[in-house]
């Protein structure tokens, strides 16, 4: 049952009204980053602001493109894969 809508402080408001609490901290958990997070993240930080054209830059840019949306398919939770080096990607 809701009382009524708000976000996340809200929340965090409300309980401590409720808990009548009046000095408190809030801390937020994050999942640690994964090493393929990290470098996608960084290359999307480094190239993201560059438009296509047809220069070379630009090409090395959509490659780099590509590349980064394969390595954004590999979730397994384990980090076991296989890849075939002579079979085509697809696009």
């Amino acid at each position: 049952m809701v009382d009524h809508l708000g976000d996340l402080d809200d929340a965090v408001k409300a309980a401590g009204e409720l808990a009548e609490i009046d000095e408190y901290a809030v801390w937020y958990v994050e999942p640690e980053e994964s090493f393929k997070d990290k470098i996608v993240r960084g290359m999307m930080t480094e190239f993201g602001g560059i438009a296509y054209q047809s220069d070379p830059v630009s090409k090395v840019y959509q490659k780099i493109r590509q590349d980064l949306k394969f390595l954004t398919q590999l979730n397994d939770p384990h980090n076991a894969y296989v890849i075939c080096t002579s079979c085509p990607l697809e696009q």
